[in-house]
């Protein structure tokens, strides 16, 4: 809730997901979705002055474009279609009738990138 409650100030954040080791520790880094670019460059422009509970937070686009839904460091980025699955939270290939990771099936009116999306970490 911290995370969302801090990046809420630059717009509406339509998701935060955070990444877990398999053993379901946080691997110290998240992903922010905004409904609209506008809000996510907003935070890049903030870039020295973000800060979460005293820690800085590094945030980096998900695309070289600054929009576009999760992205850098080997992780794939959203397209058009591509879904989050309810279960795991992982992302999702739109070709996929069924998530990657743990099988559950896509649901009704699943699909569709969000933008403005980046990389926020120590979260």
């Amino acid at each position: 809730a911290t995370v969302r409650a801090y990046f809420e100030q630059f717009g509406e954040v339509e998701q935060v997901k955070m990444i877990y080791d398999d053993y379901g520790s946080s691997k110290g880094y998240c992903f922010v979705t905004f409904a609209d670019v506008a809000s996510s460059k907003m935070v890049l422009d903030n870039y020295d002055n973000n800060l979460i509970e005293g820690k800085w937070v590094d945030v980096k686009p998900s695309s070289s474009d600054g929009g576009g839904g999760a992205g850098w460091g080997g992780t794939p980025t959203v397209r058009p279609g591509d879904w989050t699955c309810p279960e795991c939270g992982d992302n999702v290939f739109a070709y996929r009738d069924a998530c990657n990771k743990c099988a559950t099936p896509k649901p009704a009116g699943a699909g569709g990138g969000g933008c403005g999306g980046f990389r926020a970490s120590p979260y």
